[in-house]
């Protein structure tokens, strides 16, 4: 009878990306402790190294080899994966961003080339499949704006709330240039949960993976989003990737996490195949 001894691996994955620099403030703020001065830096600096347990003199080092190990790799990869884990660097922004070809409210109206292409594509077709006229509110976003309009949630609701609604500076896929928030004149220009209610909401939900979008943010699934459930919310990941994302009724999370694991294991595997070795004896 044949054995199989199979040697357990330990393997490491390893990442390159750009140096990235970071002031103390930006690094901060990351953290949800908001400073605007040196006085408010050092109490900030204070109050996260008692809540860590650091030391004093190494509280800087230690905020910042934990900002930067969140960094996204690949900033312009289409599957992206932006949110409270994964941040978008303080400066970046998409080369390739034009003017939506759509109606859109306000000056946000910008997207990458590939996402305003196919936005294109989406918002005719609702018009001539349903006479349904979808509006974009809000395209791309820079680090800087978003940074002052989730300043203005914490005002308005406090830091803990307004994270569910709103991401921080560098965690809001907005500063991908693949993310549209949509409205209608129904709801009065308006980004309301009802929307998914609507026959226009239920017309973007059932039909946005055959233009590479996805509802980005799920009922039900807010614990792996981390933010609360938004119709109008929609990602450009590509057709292949947004129609598996629809069919099967799971967050991008769950689709990149298990992609990785399946590419592991495929990697494992391959490896073992080095290392196997077979014994005749009986």
């Amino acid at each position: 009878m044949k054995k199989i001894i199979i040697m357990l691996l330990f393997i490491s994955f390893t990442t390159t990306s750009n140096a990235i620099t970071l002031t103390m403030f930006e690094c901060v703020n990351h953290m949800g402790f908001y400073a605007k001065t040196d006085k408010e830096l050092s109490e900030a600096l204070e109050e996260i190294g008692e809540e860590l347990e650091i030391a004093d003199n190494d509280i800087e080092e230690e905020i910042r080899e934990y900002i930067e190990d969140k960094y996204v790799v690949n900033p312009d990869d289409i599957l992206v994966l932006v949110n409270k884990d994964s941040y978008l660097p303080v400066d970046y922004e998409p080369s390739d961003l034009v003017e939506a070809h759509t109606k859109c409210y306000g000056v946000n109206n910008k997207l990458r080339k590939i996402a305003a292409d196919n936005m294109k594509d989406l918002v005719e077709a609702a018009m001539e499949e349903s006479e349904y006229e979808l509006i974009l509110t809000s395209c791309y976003r820079s680090y800087g704006y978003q940074e002052r309009l989730f300043g203005n949630y914490v005002k308005r609701s406090g830091l803990e709330k307004a994270n569910t609604y709103s991401a921080r500076p560098g965690e809001s896929e907005h500063q991908t240039g693949l993310v549209a928030d949509i409205t209608t004149i129904k709801m009065g220009g308006l980004l309301k949960e009802e929307f998914g209610d609507t026959e226009e909401g239920i017309w973007l939900a059932n039909n946005a993976h055959k233009y590479g979008f996805i509802i980005r943010y799920l009922k039900g699934k807010e614990d792996i989003t981390g933010y609360q459930y938004e119709p109008w919310h929609i990602r450009y990941v590509g057709k292949e990737v947004a129609t598996y994302i629809y069919e099967n009724n799971i967050t991008l999370e769950e689709y990149l996490y298990s992609k990785e694991i399946q590419d592991k294991i495929i990697e494992i595997v391959k490896m073992l195949g080095n290392v196997l070795s077979f014994n005749d004896e009986v």
